[in-house]
């Protein structure tokens, strides 16, 4: 109850910040608007609207994230005991350091938070939430790096939505039908990729996506797996305007543990491969 009181106070302290420079700013707003219009000059009214706009969404923008990264922090200080070695930032910079060179040229403006980053039965992972913006691709949800169970050297991509770039990877066909009908797959070296692309992984990675119903990425890189899922979802954004009854750990216990599923169930943590 202490914390839920220190987030509500926190978030009306917020709001008032943005709501004090919204009203000065159209204070100035309406009385440059009359006073172009008492002068007779109305083609700079559509610019003072423009820059109107980009400011209060900008500052709108500024305090929102303040407050999103306060109630997560917050959270995750009360939860962190619960797991080991386990990092939580806002700004995802590590994970968008090891994705942002596999994304596909010209697909889109990228945002990410909300990085979470550990160890779990002996594997390394990230994961981060990311949106991408002005682009046909329309993602929206968790981008997820681990250690992979295999050595290998190339590079292998199984998409379905075109967010990782395939540059000239060489296109690839498996036996599983579904897994051909669900994905495009490209590779460098087919022997290698036939290597990682067990027959056992596949049915797991068919159904980690609903036979290709929930979009996703799938890379192979350098014995590392990355996942693009576009869920559709950004979770842990709690709404700057409205009142905070209650905290959201279950939520965030639930997502962190979904990942510690995913490397169970995709059985990264069995070395029975590694030299």
């Amino acid at each position: 109850m202490q914390l839920i009181n220190k987030l509500e106070k926190k978030r009306k302290k917020l709001l008032l910040k943005l709501l004090i420079p919204f009203i000065s700013l159209t204070l100035v707003v309406v009385f440059g608007f009359f006073m172009m219009i008492k002068a007779g000059v109305l083609a700079p009214l559509v610019l003072l609207v423009f820059i109107y706009i980009f400011i209060f969404y900008r500052l709108k923008f500024k305090v929102a994230n303040s407050f999103i990264a306060f109630y997560n922090e917050a959270i995750f200080s009360q939860i962190s005991t619960k797991f080991n070695s386990l990092k939580y930032s806002r700004n995802p910079k590590f994970s968008m350091e090891k994705f942002e060179p596999l994304f596909a040229k010209k697909v889109g403006f990228f945002n990410a938070n909300d990085e979470i980053r550990g160890e779990f039965g002996g594997v390394w992972f990230s994961f981060c939430d990311g949106r991408l913006d002005f682009s046909e691709i329309g993602f929206k949800g968790k981008l997820f790096i681990a250690e992979f169970n295999k050595i290998f050297l190339s590079k292998v991509v199984l998409r379905n939505s075109g967010l990782f770039d395939v540059g000239k990877l060489k296109m690839l066909k498996t036996d599983n039908v579904l897994i051909n009908k669900s994905y495009e797959i490209y590779c460098e070296n087919e022997i290698e990729a036939m290597y990682i692309l067990s027959p056992n992984l596949l049915e797991k990675l068919l159904v980690l996506t609903d036979n290709g119903a929930i979009k996703a990425d799938v890379m192979f890189d350098t014995n590392h797996i990355y996942l693009a899922v576009n869920s559709q979802k950004d979770s842990l954004e709690p709404n700057l305007f409205k009142s905070i009854n209650s905290l959201e750990t279950d939520e965030f216990i639930k997502e962190i543990k979904s990942f510690f599923e995913l490397i169970s169930y995709l059985s990264l943590d069995k070395r029975i491969w590694k030299k």
